[in-house]
C-alpha cells in the first residue's frame, strides 16, 4: 500500500507542480497578478502599439488608471486634444477620425456617469484634461439595470432607485471629480469591493485555491500562453485588440449575421418590455451629475461633445414610444441652453439606418462605420469649434 502511494504522488506531484505553475505563472484571469499585467499592456499600448490579448479584461476602470500611471512614466505628460469617457457602445471612435489631432479613448464597458466622473476626476488630478472631451451618453448611463422574474421569464428593468458603484480602483477620484464638479459626496461608500479586492497579493494564491487546481482554469491558461502580442492589425484570429488609442472593435463588419442580430434583438426586447429608455432619469441625482460635469469641463477651459450611439433600428422600433426618447430631448436641451455639441442619437433612421444589416453586432451595438459615419454626418458642426474629420471617412448616408 505504501509503495502504491509512493508510485502515485511521483505521478501525480509533477502534474499538480505543473498545474500549479501554469495557472499562477499565465493567470489568464488575472486573479494574482491584475496591476502587473495591466501595467505591460498599458506600457505597449502607450508605446504605440495595437495589443492583441487572449483575454478581454474585465476591470476596465483599472486599466485606464494603468493608462494614465504609465504615461507619467513615459513622460508623455502633454494632454490629448481629444478624449473620449465613454462604454462599449463608443469603443469604435478612433483616431483615424481625427488625422489633424491627438486622441485616446477612456472606455469602460458597461460604464455609467460615475465612472465618468471617476475619470474626469483622475485626468483633471493628473493635469491631463484634453481640448475636447466627448462624453458618451447611453440608455443605462443614468440607472442600473436589475433582474425581475415575471411568470417563467427573465426581465432586465430599471432601478432608478438604486445607488450606483463605482470601481473600487477609481473610488477616490470619483471622489474627487465630485467635488471638481460642486456635488454632494456620497453619505455611504459606493465603491464596488468583491472579497479578493480586499486580500493582498501575496494572499490571493490562498484565496483563489480551488482555481490553483482548476483543470479547466489550466486548460484556458495553455490556450493564453501568449497573452499580449503587438499587431499592426485591428483584427487578430482568436486575439482580441486594443488599439493604440485605447479603443478596439466589435466585430469584423462582413462577418455579422444579421439573422442572428435579429433574433437576439428580439429576445432583448422581449426581456426589456418597455423600460429601456427611463424618463425618470432626468430627474435623478445622477443626471445631474452630468449637467455639473459639463458646466465644470466649460469651466476647466475644455471643450465637451456630448455623444449618443444609436441602437439598432429593430430595437428602436420596438422599444421607444417616438420619433424621439424623452431622455435625449432633455439632453438636447441642455446642450442647446449651454452652446454645447450633442452630436449621434438613439435613433438609428436619423442616420439613414433602417435595417440592421451588417451595420449592428447586436441589439445596441453599431459597427465601427456606423460610428465613423455619424462623425461625417456632423462634420460641419464639428468644424465650427475646431475639429476637422477625416476624409477617408466613408460620407454620411443622409447629405
Amino acid at each position: 500500500m505504501k509503495k502504491f502511494i509512493l508510485k502515485l504522488l511521483i505521478v501525480v506531484l509533477p502534474l499538480i507542480i505543473i498545474v500549479l505553475f501554469v495557472n499562477i505563472y499565465v493567470d489568464s484571469g488575472l486573479l494574482f497578478r491584475k496591476k502587473e499585467e495591466n501595467t505591460k499592456l498599458a506600457a505597449l499600448i502607450v508605446a504605440g502599439n495595437n495589443v492583441g490579448i487572449k483575454i478581454i479584461p474585465n476591470e476596465w476602470a483599472a486599466l485606464q488608471l494603468a493608462f494614465v500611471e504609465e504615461e507619467k512614466k513615459q513622460g508623455q505628460t502633454t494632454p490629448k486634444d481629444i478624449v473620449a469617457f465613454g462604454t462599449s457602445r463608443s469603443s469604435e471612435i478612433n483616431s483615424g477620425l481625427f488625422p489633424s489631432k491627438t486622441f485616446f479613448n477612456c472606455v469602460v464597458p458597461g460604464g455609467t456617469i460615475n465612472d465618468i466622473i471617476a475619470l474626469y476626476g483622475l485626468y483633471k488630478m493628473n493635469n491631463l484634461l484634453p481640448k475636447y472631451l466627448i462624453i458618451n451618453i447611453d440608455f443605462c448611463t443614468f440607472h442600473l439595470l436589475k433582474e425581475i422574474q415575471v411568470n417563467k421569464d427573465v426581465e432586465f428593468i430599471a432601478d432608478s432607485t438604486a445607488t450606483i458603484p463605482v470601481g473600487k480602483d477609481l473610488y477616490k477620484y470619483y471622489l474627487a471629480g465630485l467635488k471638481y464638479i460642486d456635488a454632494p459626496l456620497p453619505e455611504k461608500r459606493e465603491s464596488k469591493i468583491t472579497a479578493n479586492d480586499s486580500v493582498p497579493d501575496y494572499l490571493k494564491i490562498f484565496t483563489n485555491f480551488a482555481e490553483l487546481l482548476n483543470p479547466d482554469y489550466f486548460k484556458t491558461n495553455l490556450n493564453s500562453w501568449r497573452k499580449l502580442r503587438i499587431t499592426k492589425n485591428e483584427f487578430l484570429h482568436s486575439y482580441f485588440v486594443i488599439r493604440k488609442d485605447g479603443g478596439y472593435s466589435l466585430s469584423q463588419q462582413s462577418n455579422i449575421d444579421s439573422v442572428f442580430v435579429l433574433e437576439g434583438s428580439k429576445q432583448f426586447v422581449s426581456n426589456s418590455k418597455g423600460h429601456f429608455f427611463v424618463a425618470h432619469d432626468v430627474k435623478t441625482i445622477y443626471f445631474d451629475y452630468f449637467r455639473k460635469l459639463v458646466l465644470s469641463l466649460k469651466k476647466d477651459g475644455v471643450i465637451p461633445i456630448v455623444y449618443i450611439s444609436p441602437v439598432n433600428p429593430y430595437v428602436y422600433d420596438h422599444i421607444s414610444n417616438s420619433k424621439n426618447v424623452l431622455m435625449e430631448q432633455y439632453i438636447d436641451s441642455f446642450c442647446v441652453q449651454n452652446k454645447v455639441l450633442r452630436i449621434g442619437s438613439f435613433n438609428p433612421h436619423v442616420y439613414g439606418y433602417h435595417s440592421i444589416g451588417n451595420y449592428f453586432i447586436d441589439a445596441y451595438h453599431p459597427v465601427k462605420s456606423v460610428v465613423e459615419d455619424i462623425f461625417h454626418h456632423h462634420r460641419t458642426e464639428l468644424k465650427t469649434i475646431g475639429i476637422d474629420i477625416s476624409n477617408d471617412i466613408q460620407k454620411s448616408k443622409i447629405q
